[in-house]
Order: C-alpha cells, then structure tokens, then sequence
C-alpha cells in the first residue's frame, strides 16, 4: 500500500512531466513562429483574375493594420503570372507584371493599374494574381476592376498570435496548480 509521502512523490512527478511537456509545446509554438516569420512574406492571396476593357483599370487597395510587428512601413506585392504556367508548375511561371502597395499603420491605400496600358498584361486574358506581404500587418486588400467583381482578401492584422499564445499558456498554468492542489501538492 503506497504511503503518503510516496504519493506525493508521485503526484510532483507528474506534475513536473506536465510543466516539461507544457514548456516544450509552448517552446515550439513560439520557436515556429519565429521561423514562419523569418521565411519571407506571407501568401495573403492566390486568384484567378481577369480584366476586361470595361474593367480596366484595375486598383489594389490596401488597409494596413493599426499597429505593424517590427517595421515602420509596410509593404504589400501583387504580382501578375501567366496562368497556364502558374497552373503547369508555380516555380517556373512567368512573372509578367507586379505592383507594390506601401503604407504606414492604419492607412488605406489605392493603387491603379492601368492594363491596357502595361506591355506585359493583355484585356481579357487570365492571370493568376498572388498577393504578399506580412499577414499581421494588413487588415484586408481588395483587387477592384475584375471581371466577375472585386477579391478581397483579409490578411490578420488583429493582435492574435501572441496574445493566443499568452492566454493558453496562463490557462496552462492555471490549470496544473488546480490539478496540483487537488492531487495534495502544494
């Protein structure tokens, strides 16, 4: 029959190994998202589009965020590929034509692409358009002047990640002293 003070011993054990593996998971979370950051900027959008001489011009316009992670200015790419090869194999695509969005905290910011006016883009043929930029610091972009209506595309400029991450770790750690105590570690 387990004594009380082995009982303890086991309780604080278990209690440790749940600390460890808690630290460990939280670890990875935070080491993760050092590294999905440290990749380059993030895919905020990939569409099919087409423009139309009724469409045309085209215009990107884009709602930064009201706080930005590191950088003062933000900055958000639509670049233009030829579908087909964008369809055959992404990495051997064309780049046919790109435009850049700039823009400080809490701006909104429009853009006009005049297509038939850009060598590289022809009316009424398809493109595929991939939007980029850093998905915290853009709160939407919308593409107008499109055959079939605008895109819009959210990015996540609302303060998620970190503050997710904080919350479930104090959770955690509420969670094991409850769980502790209840055991009869104090």
């Amino acid at each position: 029959m387990p004594t009380a003070q082995s009982t303890h011993c086991r309780t604080g054990y278990r209690f440790a190994a749940i600390v460890a593996v808690a630290l460990f998971a939280i670890g990875a979370i935070v080491f993760g998202a050092a590294v999905a950051t440290a990749d380059g900027p993030d895919e905020l959008g990939n569409e099919t589009v087409n423009v139309s001489a009724d469409t045309d011009p085209l215009e990107v316009t884009v709602d930064f965020a009201d706080e930005f992670n590191e950088t003062d200015t933000e900055t958000v790419t639509a670049t233009f590929y030829n579908e087909t090869e964008y369809a055959d194999d992404p990495a051997t695509a064309t780049e046919l034509h790109n435009v850049t969005v700039t823009g400080d905290p809490g701006e909104t910011i429009t853009e006009e692409v005049n297509v038939s006016e850009t060598d590289a883009l022809n009316l009424s043929t398809e493109y595929r358009l991939i939007l980029t930029s850093t998905e915290e610091n853009v709160d939407s972009v919308e593409i107008g002047g499109l055959i079939g209506g605008p895109v819009v595309v959210d990015g996540d400029g609302m303060p998620g990640f970190t503050l997710g991450a904080a919350v479930a770790a104090l959770a955690l750690a509420t969670a094991f002293v409850a769980a502790r105590r209840r055991g009869g570690g104090e």
